[in-house]
């Protein structure tokens, strides 16, 4: 089981979780199936967790500005209490420009016919005023800078770097997560 974490008090909570996953997009490469099939291994091992999770929300290929993605998470997280556990999950094209501010990195949400960056502040909004814990995977190119991490830097400009966040990333920030190939190149 995921948990409990420091500074949790008494009895080990609740668990939450939002999982999102992109494969179809405007401006990047598809990376198709390969976001359903991470969303559908990781929804099947929660569901595995002998602690359980009171809610497992998923969702694929959705495009959300800012305040429809906040709207997700209130809905996807509702009810959540100190002690409780908020798990994020989401696995997309990750953009960072290397020399800019970390804090400018964003997270692609898109149908294949329209797209959202969202960036790291958004993120952070949405999930900063849940209670309890936030553990956050961010599977995504460059994703480093979330965290501030990979990159050239001081290593401490991040918005996430508060007790209650807890983030594992897949990449640093200057970095892809992986790369594959296609028919007409690698990506």
């Amino acid at each position: 089981p995921v948990g409990p974490f420091p500074g949790a008090s008494g009895a080990e909570g609740q668990r939450r979780a939002l999982l999102l996953g992109v494969d179809q997009f405007v401006s990047q490469p598809s990376t198709s199936p390969a976001a359903l099939s991470n969303l559908s291994r990781l929804e099947w091992v929660l569901r595995q967790d002998a602690g359980g999770y009171a809610r497992i929300t998923t969702r694929h290929n959705l495009v959300l500005g800012a305040e429809d993605f906040i709207a997700l998470v209130k809905e996807a997280f509702s009810g959540a209490q100190p002690g409780d556990l908020s798990f994020f999950y989401i696995t997309t094209h990750g953009l960072y420009t290397e020399g800019e501010d970390p804090m400018s990195f964003s997270l692609l949400l898109s149908d294949g016919e329209k797209e959202y960056a969202l960036t790291a502040g958004e993120l952070y909004a949405a999930l900063a005023p849940l209670p309890g814990h936030k553990l956050l995977i961010i599977d995504a190119c460059n994703s480093g800078a979330l965290i501030d991490r990979g990159m050239p830097g001081t290593g401490q400009c991040s918005l996430f770097l508060a007790g209650d966040f807890h983030v594992l990333t897949s990449a640093g920030g200057s970095e892809p997560s992986f790369v594959w190939e296609t028919g007409t190149g690698s990506y």
